[in-house]
């Protein structure tokens, strides 16, 4: 069972990992740098700096584009979008966001807050 899915389950806690992290990761092992990347991509270079910086979530388009570049399904790329997401979103809610980090492209203000059954 992969990691994202024994998170989701519960089993397990760990902090995720941003995509743009691993694309870093990625990048560095080519040994490609940003303004290549994003050539190769079809996007922006302050797009993709973003993306790396982990202040822009990864979209369904670019999880299309990355797949074409990489190999890694576009299904991975947002699956590990989500679950970083999510686990800012809880963080939010409990009062302790990462304000550096914060869940990307997300507002907790205008979260709603839900009340208990």
């Amino acid at each position: 069972m992969e990691t994202s899915t024994l998170y989701r389950l519960g089993a397990m806690s760990p902090r995720p990992i941003h995509p743009g992290k691993m694309l870093r990761e990625r990048m560095t092992e080519l040994g490609v740098n940003v303004r290549e990347t994003a050539k190769r991509l079809g996007v922006s270079r302050p797009h993709l700096q973003n993306v790396l910086a982990c202040r822009r979530a990864i979209s369904a388009q670019m999880a299309v584009r990355l797949e074409r570049a990489l190999g890694r399904s576009a299904e991975d790329w947002l699956s590990l979008q989500i679950d970083y997401d999510i686990y800012q979103a809880r963080l939010c809610l409990d009062g302790t966001c990462d304000e550096e980090q914060g869940p990307v492209g997300l507002d907790p203000a205008k979260l709603p807050v839900s009340q208990s059954l």
